[in-house]
């Protein structure tokens, strides 16, 4: 294992669109070296690593975090496989920065927070809202008092139609769309008032003819008496001003804050119109820039290299926005009041 002034080892797993781009991220980070790369299709894996400096390329991502010489795994994996790699990951005395979900499962957040504790080792779940820097502004004026107590919070993360197409939401094991991708929502919850889930109410619906639920809408009660409403619809038409309308309200006895971060200002136009993603990754000036991502990939390494705590979210956090996100997958599917 490096040193606090050596170069720190990584090993990714995980080849798909994001796990390409972490690619990217680590081989650009100073202080950082790509050792090796895992594919389940070995000519994927070779042509990542002929675009770097030669990583070592597996198939078999046990014989990957068995490596001794590995200060860190990356796990980019589709989400029923996050929890198998970082249970292995930390078997071997392995850092882990893992996608989220961690799982969908609260027992193997359970089995993962054990084993991080008996390791010793760091786990950090990918819930990049928490590196953004208008929702850390907000955050910061809610722990120092400046918005009072909060009343409420109401949430909208409302996407295009077309991202139900992406091979990602394709097949029998695709979790419910509240929970991949939009447990982002439920961690805000979660962070923003650092309180957990208490009681839940919610409705579903498939209008696309799909066979999950492209509608969401629910009611949650946190435990510090917080009242809060998401709505996820995933129905955005395609010609809509923009990729993603998503904004949250915080209302609080002192003041209330809006975030609106994608009003759908950012487009270049022609003979077609093209949306510009203000959070999609860019080419700046010889660098490889991703918000939110690469600010959270520094953390995670500052927070070996200092044995400190990261600042994002521990797979403690992982497992309460998770049991939240069930409890709304359990409430649509009942039609009943959820307590936790």
């Amino acid at each position: 294992m490096a040193s606090d002034q050596q170069i720190l080892k990584i090993g990714l797993v995980g080849l798909g669109w994001f796990g390409t781009k972490w690619a990217r991220l680590i081989a650009q980070t100073t202080g950082v070296e790509l050792t090796a790369i895992c594919s389940r299709s070995a000519e994927r894996g070779h042509e990542i690593a002929n675009q770097y400096d030669k990583p070592t390329v597996y198939q078999d991502y046990h014989q990957l975090v068995e490596r001794d010489d590995l200060d860190a795994v990356c796990v980019l994996t589709e989400v029923n496989r996050h929890a198998e790699v970082t249970m292995a990951a930390l078997a071997c005395d392995k850092h882990v920065y893992v996608e989220k979900p961690l799982s969908t499962n609260l027992s193997d957040h359970d089995d993962i927070i054990q084993l991080a504790q008996q390791r010793a080792r760091t786990v950090l779940v990918g819930y990049n809202n928490r590196y953004t820097p208008m929702l850390v502004e907000l955050k910061a004026r809610i722990n120092q008092g400046e918005l009072g107590q909060i009343v409420s919070i109401a949430s909208r993360r409302n996407c295009c139609q077309s991202i139900l197409s992406l091979p990602r939401y394709q097949g029998a094991e695709v979790p419910p769309l509240i929970i991949e991708p939009g447990i982002h929502t439920s961690d805000l919850f979660i962070w923003l008032t650092g309180s957990r889930p208490q009681r839940i109410y919610a409705h579903k619906r498939s209008i696309s003819g799909r066979s999950v639920a492209d509608t969401w809408m629910a009611l949650v009660v946190m435990g510090d008496g917080t009242c809060g409403t998401m709505e996820q619809v995933w129905h955005v038409p395609q010609n809509a001003p923009m990729v993603m309308d998503r904004r949250i309200e915080v209302i609080g006895t002192k003041a209330t804050a809006e975030i609106a971060d994608q009003r759908g200002d950012h487009y270049v136009w022609g003979e077609t119109t093209e949306h510009l993603n203000p959070i999609a990754s860019v080419d700046m000036y010889g660098r490889f820039v991703w918000p939110g991502f690469s600010e959270q990939f520094t953390d995670f390494i500052d927070s070996i290299r200092n044995h400190r705590t990261p600042h994002g979210a521990s797979p403690g956090d992982s497992r309460a926005a998770v049991e939240l996100a069930l409890g709304i997958v359990q409430s649509a599917q009942t039609g009943e009041v959820v307590c936790l």
